[in-house]
C-alpha cells in the first residue's frame, strides 16, 4: 500500500537518527524525501537493486550500537 509506505517513511525520518531507506517505489521516494527536506530532518530514500517489497533502513552512525556491527552496512 503506498500511502502506508509513505507514512512508514515519514516515521522513519522523524526519528532524526537515519542516514538512508532503501525502497523502490518512486512515488514513495519522491514523497519521503521531499517530508525529509520540509521538517529539515536527514535521510533519504532511494532505489536499491532487490527492494520492491521491503525498506531497509540505515541508522546515522553515531547511533549504532556495538553488538550490532556484525550486520553488514
Amino acid at each position: 500500500d503506498r500511502n502506508k509506505s509513505i507514512q512508514l517513511g515519514k516515521w522513519f525520518i522523524d526519528t532524526g537518527i537515519i542516514k538512508m531507506i532503501l525502497y523502490n517505489d518512486t512515488a514513495v521516494q519522491t514523497a519521503v524525501n521531499e517530508y525529509a527536506k520540509s521538517v529539515g530532518k536527514p535521510g533519504v530514500m532511494k532505489y536499491w537493486a532487490g527492494h520492491d517489497t521491503h525498506f531497509h533502513v540505515r541508522i546515522s552512525d553515531e547511533y549504532v550500537q556495538p553488538e550490532s556491527l556484525g550486520c553488514p552496512r
